[in-house]
């Protein structure tokens, strides 16, 4: 597993939900798609976690340079 692709996955999918939340349309729909979302960002944390917890490297963006 890639930590940096992991988190930039998960970065990508906050975005995505914050944007579904301030979209005004079909509620069904929208929880619908925020639901898909939530399970994807469940397992990506889930991965990294599980990275991390075998001595995996940190993703970039969370190291100090």
């Amino acid at each position: 597993m890639d930590p940096n692709v992991n988190l930039r996955q998960q970065r990508e999918i906050i975005g995505a939900i914050r944007f579904h939340q301030d979209q005004p349309g079909n509620m069904e729909d929208q929880q619908t798609e925020l639901a898909d979302l939530a399970g994807q960002l469940a397992d990506l944390a889930d991965a990294l976690d599980e990275w991390l917890i075998h001595n995996g490297a940190l993703p970039d963006a969370w190291r100090r340079s």
